[in-house]
């Protein structure tokens, strides 16, 4: 296991591949952005929807709902991309998912610009309600897609190798610390309180909706209690204000991967057996907005 030094750097190999729980900033807010900022322009949009009128029949309107309409087929690519052997060397899967993400984000907002946020006739109404499903559905499953991953641009997690991270995390800890006594307490709680078997089934769904909240206030109450910790080892070692600060930023940063991991295993057989059930529900809904959608163009162009 690797070693906590003053400089933030490991002295050991560690048992377990820790970086793939050591997600880059940008990985963790690029999707919440990207949504807000949507969601700000569908707000424009619908705030402004008559001092900018657009007609869905024709002019820049009908154009938007050809290009939204064609973004969502495109969706089908990344379906496809994994099932179809000629497309398997045309880019990486994460590349493709990450299209298939943002062409499903933007779509909805291409349409509901089409549609002057405006209700129309019974099969347009039918196509867009169809769409709402499943941009919700959509955001729902990236959120249960991100449980069971390593973030959302990783790879599918692994109970094995999930339990030797946090082996090798408890382990940077133990060195570091002995662990303190104080330090072990508040860990073995919170193991106890995320990993113990649920005493019924609304215990169980009160864990899973607690769980990203006792996480947080451990890792919190952790930082508090290493601080003391930090400066009396900083003392002994002469260290100086700078090492103290890297050291107590390396264990901060370790004691949040460690307590992550652990969440980790906690909930991924849960959200594993959770996402397949969605995965169904998705595919009927976005099969549900294709064949109204097709049905909507069809009817504009016939009558």
């Amino acid at each position: 296991m690797s070693e906590v030094s003053a400089s933030g750097k490991s002295t050991r190999p560690a048992a377990g591949d820790v970086s793939k729980m050591d997600l880059y900033w940008y990985q963790e807010i690029v999707a919440p952005v990207l949504v807000v900022l949507l969601g700000a322009v569908i707000y424009f949009g619908w705030q402004n929807r008559d001092e900018y009128p657009i007609t869905p029949e024709w002019g820049t309107g009908y154009w938007l709902g050809i290009t939204g309409g064609v973004m969502f087929l495109m969706i089908f690519l990344y379906p496809l991309r994994k099932k179809a052997r000629w497309l398997r060397n045309m880019g990486s899967v994460k590349v493709w998912f990450n299209c298939h993400m943002l062409a499903g984000l933007l779509a909805p907002t291409i349409i509901f610009y089409h549609s002057n946020f405006q209700l129309g006739a019974v099969n347009s109404n039918i196509a867009l309600y169809s769409m709402i499903l499943v941009v919700i559905s959509g955001l729902i499953g990236r959120y249960i897609y991100a449980q069971i991953h390593y973030g959302l641009f990783g790879k599918h997690a692994d109970l094995s190798e999930l339990t030797a991270i946090s082996e090798a995390t408890r382990g940077q800890l133990g060195d570091a610390f002995g662990i303190a006594p104080v330090l072990e307490k508040v860990l073995e709680q919170f193991e106890h309180k995320v990993l113990d078997k649920p005493r019924n089934l609304t215990h169980s769904v009160a864990r899973k909706l607690m769980i990203g909240v006792t996480t947080w206030a451990t890792y919190l109450t952790l930082r508090r209690r290493i601080r003391p910790l930090i400066a009396a080892r900083a003392r002994q070692k002469n260290w100086d204000q700078a090492q103290e600060r890297a050291f107590y930023r390396t264990t901060c940063h370790t004691m949040a991967i460690h307590l992550a991991t652990i969440r980790k295993i906690a909930v991924l057989n849960f959200y594993e057996r959770l996402f397949a059930g969605w995965h169904m529900i998705h595919v009927v809904f976005f099969t549900l907005l294709i064949l109204s959608g097709l049905i909507h163009v069809l009817a504009v162009h016939m009558y």
